[in-house]
């Protein structure tokens, strides 16, 4: 004999009640870590390929620089650029997990000097895009500690979710069983002591 044991809208709080219900809140929680992940990665690789593709434009403009400046000239421009770029983190909590925002704080766009001789309209062009690297990069950095942390948050939530599934329900389920059918045969006892009782005319 086999007892099933489904919780219905109004039940009293059971433990069995009580850890179905845990157990259908661990699945949903897994669910929206999953779609977080799924969103968090997808925006991960279109950003990663962008800075790809920057990384190589500037490449290819401060070779022209250097064409346009001479190797010593661009090295100099290089070293005296103003500007230092800061990273402020905030936390911010996201299904209970800490993750952090980061946002870049840098020099403002650079623009050409008037003196053309001793620069090169490539070597500004490559120093704005850098400046845009660098964000794409900061984001990068938010985006992986944000998909490591739902990932160590997704193996917490399994395990739970297992423990429950594979081992705390089924256990109680066989309790269930075994209390429903020891009172089944209490009440059989009760009712033939009855009988009996009523035979003997005692």
């Amino acid at each position: 004999m086999s007892v099933k044991f489904t919780p219905q809208v109004g039940l009293p709080s059971t433990p069995i009640n009580t850890t179905l219900k845990k157990e259908k809140l661990l699945e949903d929680k897994e669910v929206t870590l999953v779609s977080e992940l799924e969103k968090a990665l997808a925006e991960y690789l279109n950003i990663y390929d962008e800075a790809s593709k920057l990384l190589e434009r500037i490449r290819a403009l401060l070779r022209k620089a250097e064409d346009d400046m001479g190797p010593l000239a661009l090295e100099r421009q290089l070293y005296f650029s103003e500007g230092e770029y800061e990273i402020e983190a905030f936390e911010k909590r996201l299904m209970g997990i800490k993750v952090y925002d980061l946002q870049l704080k840098g020099p403002p766009r650079a623009t050409p000097s008037l003196n053309l001789v001793s620069s090169s309209l490539y070597f500004f062009e490559a120093r704005n895009a850098a400046s845009r690297l660098a964000y794409l990069l900061t984001r990068l950095i938010e985006l992986e500690n944000k998909i490591r942390a739902i990932d160590r948050e997704l193996v917490k939530v399994r395990r739970r979710r297992n423990a429950l599934e594979y081992v705390l329900i089924p256990d109680m389920h066989k309790m269930i069983e075994m209390i429903q059918l020891y009172l089944e045969e209490k009440e059989r006892e009760e009712l033939f002591r009855l009988r009996l009782t009523l035979k003997l005319g005692v």
